[in-house]
């Protein structure tokens, strides 16, 4: 019963869902006994006070007591970072030795639903401690909690989603009635993917909060007003605070994104301003490159056709596009090589596009296949972009193909 827990019990208990709450400190169990708040949190007092009054909500530190007639335990036990950045699993797995032990006398199986913020392998030494009991005791599913403090309460009623990681049809149906009382979309993934989704969600906000003050700094030391800037960044709704630009695939290239990065960063140097955040997207980026690389050498196979050279599909533009810096990684490693692109053509680009191919890339036009059936003789496969005839040719041919488009460590 700390924060997380505490917050899920008094809104599953509001939701009309008989609650029994579970710790070790007993001024926890008498303060919600009493139908008092362990912890302070809007909203929350009342909520604890309504559902102890209705009876829908009490507290024991007896855990089988708990579970003796559950339908469902929800651990919601703290993960706190230990020295070395890891997190401290001791008491989550103490919990589940406690589960397991208890598991046994119960009356019906019991679908355990981890809600504390573990990684993947923590899941499976989950797993493994409860599962030490007879199989058909306990089934075992995630449900990562999105509460913020201060706005928990809100966060628990109306969340932007609900997010279950479950395999099993029949737990995901009965999770799905927990929730019954809430409006927001319900998201199935498998029980590892569920849990990433948290962390990948805190890491964005980092994110965000960071480059957010980074923006600041530089503005503030151009004179500029950091909070307006900020403010119009966030009226495009339609690449800055949308989906665009968050699916995995390969470096980000082009002629504004690393030309416009390293503006910025020479715009800082010159205020003697550090940006780290900012900093490091160019490293990222060549650590995309170059985990791209390696998945190619993995293989050892050498006739390579690479398809897409632009650094978008639908334009032929060439200027710091990654799939040339690839191209030009590959060659240099000795790799034979065959390019598709329909877009980049010699003999319809002109102007600045041609002007770079003839002076910086003359060996590489000379790679130009002018058909996807030229490729079929390559040894390995290189997905770029998307085009006509590219998912015919993936499922039609036995050459294997590395999809840089969507996961570049990937080999299918």
């Amino acid at each position: 019963m700390g924060y997380v827990g505490t917050v899920s019990a008094a809104c599953f208990a509001a939701a009309g869902h008989e609650v029994w709450g579970v710790d070790i400190n007993p001024q926890k169990i008498a303060s919600i006994r009493e139908g008092s708040s362990p912890i302070v949190e809007p909203k929350l007092g009342d909520r604890i006070a309504q559902a102890c009054l209705s009876g829908r909500l009490t507290a024991t530190g007896d855990l089988q007591e708990a579970l003796c007639d559950a339908d469902a335990c929800f651990v919601a036990v703290a993960t706190p970072s230990s020295r070395n950045g890891d997190i401290d699993t001791s008491h989550l797995l103490r919990a589940c030795d406690q589960i397991a032990a208890v598991a046994p006398h119960l009356k019906q199986s019991l679908p355990v639903i981890i809600r504390s913020s573990i990684l993947p392998s923590v899941l499976g030494e989950c797993k493994r401690r409860l599962c030490s009991v007879p199989s058909d005791a306990i089934s075992i599913c995630v449900n990562p909690e999105f509460l913020r403090e201060g706005t928990a309460v809100d966060d628990f009623e109306d969340p932007p989603f609900t997010l279950l990681g479950v395999e099993d049809a029949a737990l995901e149906a009965r999770l799905r009635s927990l929730y019954e009382f809430s409006s927001a979309p319900v998201i199935v993934l498998p029980p590892n993917g569920a849990l990433l989704v948290k962390y990948a969600s805190n890491a964005f906000h980092a994110l965000k909060a960071s480059f957010a003050n980074e923006i600041g700094a530089l503005c503030a030391e151009a004179g500029v007003d950091g909070a307006a800037v900020m403010s119009a960044f966030c009226q495009d709704t339609k690449l800055n605070i949308s989906t665009r630009y968050l699916r995995p695939g390969f470096a980000f290239g082009g002629s504004c994104l690393p030309k416009d990065l390293r503006a910025i960063l020479y715009a800082a140097k010159s205020y003697d301003l550090d940006l780290p955040l900012i900093r490091s997207l160019l490293v990222s980026n060549e650590a995309v490159m170059q985990r791209a690389i390696q998945s190619i050498l993995h293989t050892r196979l050498r006739r390579i056709g690479i398809i897409g050279l632009a650094f978008k599909s639908n334009t032929d533009d060439l200027r710091e596009s990654p799939l040339v810096e690839l191209a030009e990684r590959l060659l240099g490693k000795g790799h034979e090589l065959k390019i598709y692109d329909p877009n980049v053509s010699l003999a319809k680009v002109t102007g600045a596009n041609k002007q770079f191919i003839d002076e910086a890339i003359p060996h590489l036009s000379r790679l130009l296949a002018g058909s996807l059936a030229e490729l079929r003789d390559c040894e390995l496969l290189v997905v770029g972009h998307t085009y006509p005839g590219v998912r015919e040719l993936l499922e039609s041919a036995t050459i294997p193909a590395i999809d840089l488009r969507s996961a570049p460590n990937s080999a299918c």
